[in-house]
C-alpha cells in the first residue's frame, strides 16, 4: 500500500503560497513511516524512522515505564465494553479503557495501563481516538514481531523509566547512588 495523500501529491511535496513566497513541505513516500517495537520478554523497545539513513534505536525499559495513571471511579459502556476512565498526572490524556481485555501496550505506545484503550483524547492537540474493532483470534505473522528492519545494527540508548517517577520503584542504579551519598 502507499499513503493516500500520494494520489494528490505524487511527487511527495506540497507547495503553499504564503505572503513571503512559496513554502514547500516534503511528504514521506514510503508506506512505513515509523516502526516501534516493544518486547516485554526482553524489556526492550526498538524504533526506526523510515528514512534509510536513520539508525535503529534500542532502549531497555523498566516495568512501570510510561505515564503514571490516575484511575477515576467513572465507568461507562462503549460498544458493549465496560470501560473505566483514566488520566495521566500531566492531564494530557483522558482515556476510557477496558480492563477485561488485557494488553501490555496500546495505541501511540501508551503502556502501563491495565487494559485496552477504547477511546482516548490527547488534550494538547485536541485529538480523539476511538477503537472501531479488535480481534484476538486471528493469527499474527512472525514478521510482525521480528521485522527485517530490526535485524540491522542498532544504537543502544538509555534505560527508559516512568515519566513522572511517582509511584515507581527506584532502579538498582538509583538505589546504589543513594547508598553512595550516605
Amino acid at each position: 500500500e502507499t499513503p493516500s495523500y500520494l494520489k494528490k501529491y505524487p511527487m511527495g511535496e506540497i507547495s503553499v503560497n504564503t505572503i513571503n513566497g512559496i513554502e514547500s513541505f516534503g511528504l514521506d513516500k514510503d508506506t512505513t513511516q515509523w516502526l516501534y517495537y516493544s518486547d516485554f520478554d526482553e524489556m526492550i523497545i526498538r524504533a526506526k524512522v523510515s528514512n534509510g539513513a536513520t539508525a535503529i534505536h534500542e532502549n531497555s525499559f523498566e516495568l512501570g515505564y510510561g505515564l503514571d495513571w490516575i484511575y477515576k471511579p467513572e465507568t461507562k459502556t462503549i460498544n458493549g465494553l465496560k470501560c473505566q476512565l483514566v488520566t495521566d498526572e500531566g492531564c494530557t490524556w483522558k482515556i476510557w479503557f477496558c480492563s477485561d481485555i488485557q494488553v501490555k501496550q496500546n495505541l501511540l505506545r501508551i503502556q502501563n495501563l491495565t487494559g485496552l484503550v477504547v477511546e482516548a483524547d490527547f488534550l494538547p492537540f485536541n485529538t480523539h481516538y476511538k477503537l472501531l474493532s479488535y480481534d484476538t483470534q486471528s493469527p499474527i505473522d512472525d514478521a510482525v514481531f521480528e521485522p527485517n528492519e530490526f535485524k540491522q545494527p542498532f544504537e543502544k540508548g538509555p534505560v527508559l523509566k516512568s515519566i513522572y517517577g511517582k509511584g515507581r520503584q527506584k532502579t538498582k542504579l538509583e538505589n546504589q547512588q543513594e547508598i553512595l551519598k550516605q
